[in-house]
């Protein structure tokens, strides 16, 4: 029975820090055996640079190295397990391709586990520590970085009584770009904290603006509440208002309606007198019923008269009784009956004269104050309408006041997200270069580097102007 060869294949665990590198753990099986190898990110570069030479595999795009460490040392936006994820399919679709690994020699040698062992060397921790700086110099162009990277790996470690003069040279070079990149490093930080300067004083501002704008609003709110208030006392004095003009309005029409009554009464009382005056006298029985038609009308018509102008029921029982009676049959009480009839019957006349002449001056009083009750009605009216109108002025006032306030500190946000961006960018930077001094400078100096200006550098970079200082390398 033939046995199965199972397929290469890596997994990448997890990453780790070991002498200030950035290491990621490969989990390794190829031919039934598992082991664990842990490669750089510069590793990787490496390996990718020597397939692009030896050909036969199709490579993917590596993850981005980022700007100096940063988004690395903060990890964001998942930064650091994006890369290794990106890691993680660059390996994969390289042995995707492959059988063996044994039939694509570079890969086969990055996945060796021998390899690991050269992690607890003392001197190679260091040299790549020194590698990893260099693979992060963007100013300087691939071929340089790669013959840099080169020299530390096999000159750096050589005894410096042991080098020969080429390697010297080029240890030099490699001593001036680490002291260019410590400089780039500093003005960055002066950059960074010119920058942050800058974010800070927009803060400043914006929540000056916050403030003013905090304080429109409750400006705008005081106004909406007097508003509100005067709104609502212009309410109700339009009701009372109305009130008092529909009172005005139902006494003037009780006035009038009085008058009418009195008016018919006096036209009723005058021509009862008339017929009187035109006998001499008071009507009789007789001259009476001629003016109205018929007897028992005329009596009625005297009795009905003289309950309206309230004679004295006692006279209008004696009066109907003499009525009743022939004028020649009548007693000199029934002639003291019907003087009394006639006496108070004047003087009703001339109480409805009086009441009607007295009630001119009242209908004119009434007349007058319902005009001025509407008068003051339509004055609530426009004094309702103008505090309407002052309210929705107030209200909408107040909402744009809200909403500038609002705008405000979206914008207070968004300065202080960008104070603590430029905060933290200066921190990392700082960092960084403190670590760049106490790990790579430092490295390099136990490696028995040299900062001496070689005599042609490479990609003609500009010389330094003297070795890091100890406090410059202390941090």
């Amino acid at each position: 029975m033939m046995a199965v060869s199972c397929l290469p294949s890596v997994e990448i665990l997890e990453s780790c820090q070991k002498h200030g590198v950035h290491y990621y753990q490969i989990k390794v099986r190829d031919d039934a055996k598992d082991w664990i190898v842990e490669r750089r990110y510069s590793d990787f570069v490496a390996l990718d640079n020597q397939l692009s030479i030896s050909g036969g595999l199709e490579r993917q795009a590596l993850p981005e190295k980022g700007v100096f460490g940063i988004r690395h040392m903060l990890n964001w936006h998942d930064f650091n397990q994006k890369r290794l994820d990106s890691l993680q399919d660059y390996l994969q679709h390289l042995l995707s391709q492959t059988k063996a690994l044994s039939h694509h020699p570079p890969l086969a040698t990055f996945l060796q586990p021998e390899r690991s062992k050269r992690l607890n060397d003392p001197i190679h921790a260091k040299q790549a520590l020194i590698i990893d700086a260099i693979t992060g110099m963007d100013d300087l162009s691939n071929s340089t970085r790669e013959l840099l990277c080169s020299v530390v790996s096999t000159s750096l470690g050589v005894a410096k009584d042991e080098r020969h003069a080429f390697q010297s040279q080029a240890i030099a070079m490699v001593g001036q770009a680490l002291a260019t990149f410590e400089t780039r490093m500093k003005e960055d930080i002066k950059k960074s904290r010119t920058r942050l300067a800058e974010t800070v004083k927009q803060q400043h501002e914006k929540e000056a603006a916050t403030a003013h704008a905090e304080k429109g609003v409750f400006g705008k709110a005081t106004a909406l509440a007097s508003a509100k208030d005067a709104l609502e006392k212009a309410r109700n004095a339009r009701v009372l208002g109305k009130k008092a003009w529909s009172e005005a309005e139902a006494a003037k029409k009780k006035c009038e309606a009085d008058l009418e009554r009195y008016e018919k009464l006096r036209i009723k009382l005058r021509n009862f007198e008339n017929c009187g005056k035109k006998a001499g006298r008071l009507p009789s029985e007789e001259q009476f019923s001629s003016q109205h038609h018929g007897e028992e009308h005329s009596r009625s018509s005297m009795v009905q008269l003289g309950k309206e102008i309230g004679i004295d029921s006692a006279v209008l029982a004696a009066v109907q009784v003499v009525l009743n009676k022939a004028p020649s049959e009548r007693t000199s009480f029934d002639a003291l009956a019907l003087k009394q009839w006639e006496t108070e019957f004047a003087a009703a006349l001339a109480d409805v004269e009086k009441i009607l002449a007295d009630a001119e001056p009242k209908r004119a009083e009434h007349r007058s104050l319902v005009e001025k009750s509407q008068q003051t009605c339509d004055e609530l009216e426009v004094q309702f309408k103008e505090c309407s109108d002052a309210f929705s002025a107030a209200q909408t006032e107040h909402k744009n006041a809200q909403a500038a306030t609002a705008s405000a500190k979206s914008m207070l946000a968004t300065a202080e997200r960008i104070m603590l961006q430029a905060k933290q960018a200066q921190q990392v930077q700082t960092l960084r270069l403190a670590d760049f001094q106490k790990g790579v400078l430092t490295a390099f100096q136990e490696l028995g580097g040299s900062f001496d200006v070689p005599a042609a550098g490479l990609n003609s970079q500009p010389a330094p102007s003297e070795a890091p200082s100890n406090a410059e390398v202390s941090g």
